[in-house]
This record gives structure tokens, sequence and C-alpha cells, in this order.
């Protein structure tokens, strides 16, 4: 019962990515409307990261995989810029914040994880 509404949260943040594959930071429940539409991978965003992958690992769905490569794949693309990563506008990909925040650092471990030993 909670793995499956857990899902459809889910699969409901993933409905709603932009079209440059990123979510926001913050959705009215409501409504579905994103109400801060940064994104990127520490604050209010990385757990969404995380969640993908770890549901995969946990109930081996290989729909949780795909979405994660795609999401992370949205993410070194509009997020990255070296040394690290920035918060976006998720449908310009315009710069909004360009300072590292502490919950960014799960960044490395998700992508030892995802087998990207080279980038973590």
């Amino acid at each position: 019962r909670y793995e499956s509404a857990a899902k459809r949260a889910l699969l409901s943040l993933w409905a709603r990515r932009s079209k440059l594959g990123l979510v926001g930071a913050h959705i009215d429940i409501a409504s579905g409307e994103w109400t801060h539409r940064d994104s990127g991978v520490g604050t209010s965003v990385d757990s969404y990261f995380e969640y993908l992958l770890k549901a995969h690992l946990l109930f081996g769905d290989p729909e949780f995989l795909i979405m994660f490569f795609q999401a992370y794949t949205a993410a070194k693309a509009h997020l990255a810029k070296p040394p690290w990563y920035v918060d976006v506008n998720m449908d310009t990909g315009n710069l909004v914040w360009p300072v590292f925040n502490a919950l960014q650092a799960f960044w490395p471990a998700l992508e030892v994880l995802a087998g990207n030993l080279g980038d973590a």
C-alpha cells in the first residue's frame, strides 16, 4: 500500500518535469502546479534523485532506473557547472543560484551508486 502511494507520488512529479527534464523545488499538492521552479541537486530536490535510484535498488523496478538515468542526464546537462552544480530555472536553464549548499553533499555518493566513479 505504501509502496504504491510512493510510486504514484513519484510518477506525478515525473509527469510534471520540464522540457529540459528538470523538476522544481516546490509543488502545490492540490493543483499540481510548481510553486518554486528552481532546480538543482541540493535543497528540496536532492531526495528526488536519491529516491529514484534507491527505489530501483530496493524494489528492482526497471522503470525507476530508467527514470533515474533520464533525470541524472538532465542534471549533468543543465546543472553541472564545474567544479560543482548550480541551481537553474527548471524551464529555461537560466542560472538562479550559483552557491553550494550542504544538501548537495550526497551527490558524489549517488554517482558511485549509479556507477559513475570518475565524476564522484
